[in-house]
This record gives C-alpha cells, sequence and structure tokens, in this order.
C-alpha cells in the first residue's frame, strides 16, 4: 500500500510489483521506502500476498493499491467515483441490489424521473450471458466451416465452356484496365507520369 508522501500517502504491492520500485525482496524491508508512481511520491505501508494469474492471461501480482482520492486527483485527474464493486449479500440478491443501487445513483446525480441514466450497472450475470451468447456464435461459426469444408469435398462437374467463358473476361477485363492506363501514361512526359495520380 502506499501513502501519498504530502499526507502520508500510503499504498500496498504485490511482491512482483516492489522488485520495480523498491529494493529487491530479502534485502531490506520495503515498508516505509518511498517510491514514486508518475512523479508523485508515495510511501509503502504493507506488502500483498501472493495471489497467482487468472483465467484470462492477466497476473493479479503485479497491482499497487492506493488511496482513492489520491489516485483520483494525483494520478487519474477527476474529482468522481470513475468505478465501483459491490457484491449482493446472494445471487436471490442481485436484482434488489442492482434496483437499490440504481436509485440511490439516480438521486446522488440528481437525474430527473424519465431522463436516463448517466451510468452503468453490470452484473456477473450479463457477464455470463455475453459469454455464452460468444460461445453460441463461435459454435455456429465452427458448424458452418464444417459444413462448407464437407461440402466443397463433394464431386462437382464443371461445364469447359463456363471456364473458358470465365478465363476470356478476366483477361478481357485485365487487359483493358491494365493496357489503357499504361497506354496513357507512356504517351507522357517521364517527369509528369510520376507526378500524375
Amino acid at each position: 500500500m502506499l501513502r501519498p508522501a504530502a499526507r502520508a500517502r500510503t499504498h500496498a504491492a504485490r511482491p512482483e510489483v516492489a522488485p520495480l520500485e523498491l529494493p529487491a525482496p530479502g534485502d531490506t524491508d520495503p515498508i516505509g521506502a518511498p517510491v514514486r508512481i508518475k512523479d508523485v511520491p508515495f510511501r509503502v505501508v504493507g506488502v500483498l500476498s501472493f495471489k497467482g494469474g487468472t483465467g484470462f492471461g492477466g497476473d493479479q501480482d503485479d497491482t499497487v493499491l492506493i488511496p482513492l482520492g489520491a489516485a483520483q486527483r494525483k494520478l487519474i485527474g477527476i474529482t468522481y467515483v470513475h468505478w465501483i464493486v459491490v457484491s449482493a449479500t446472494g445471487a436471490s440478491q442481485v436484482n434488489d441490489a442492482v434496483q437499490q443501487i440504481t436509485e440511490l445513483l439516480r438521486q446522488r446525480h440528481r437525474i430527473r424521473a424519465g431522463d436516463n441514466d448517466d451510468f452503468f450497472i453490470r452484473t456477473q450475470l450479463e457477464a455470463a450471458n455475453t459469454a455464452e451468447q460468444t460461445s453460441c456464435v463461435m459454435t455456429l461459426l465452427l458448424a458452418a466451416s464444417a459444413t462448407i469444408s464437407s461440402i466443397a469435398r463433394w464431386p462437382t462437374m464443371v461445364d469447359p465452356g463456363a471456364v473458358f467463358l470465365a478465363f476470356g473476361f478476366a483477361s478481357v477485363v485485365g487487359l483493358f484496365f491494365g493496357f489503357c492506363p499504361a497506354r496513357r501514361a507512356s504517351t507522357l512526359d517521364p517527369i509528369d507520369a510520376l507526378r500524375y495520380e
């Protein structure tokens, strides 16, 4: 934990963060050591225990905790709460919690009845639904790909006349759109031809 130096700012750092800013673990006790984040001085008041990685490739051990007010004013440059994490007492209480939080935020933000909220509330259920929808889309794409692959392996009958017609048409288009601009460029002065767009 860091505490801002001017007002005894604190922070708690995970062991993996500490070597970047503090003496190597085991050399000295990091508690009380000065550290700077974006040129704002802080003082270490604690070291968090090891947590390990997340399932999504993130690392929970590269975390620095600092007081909210110091982060807002000194590091982010805002004076309002950007986001909060709230926990309901149980799964059956989530909807009630969302309702109460919505009412409280609307009151605190002075939002009149009928006006849109100026905040968003996300729940773990919404995240799970999004993940499930993404999984369904990926399943459908995989099924479509497998279907197309299996159809492509079927023997097909191709009319030789269609092949010659397609080749001839492609040749005419290629010659026309290649020859005409090249002929026009060949009649220009080389300097003008390079300058022409």
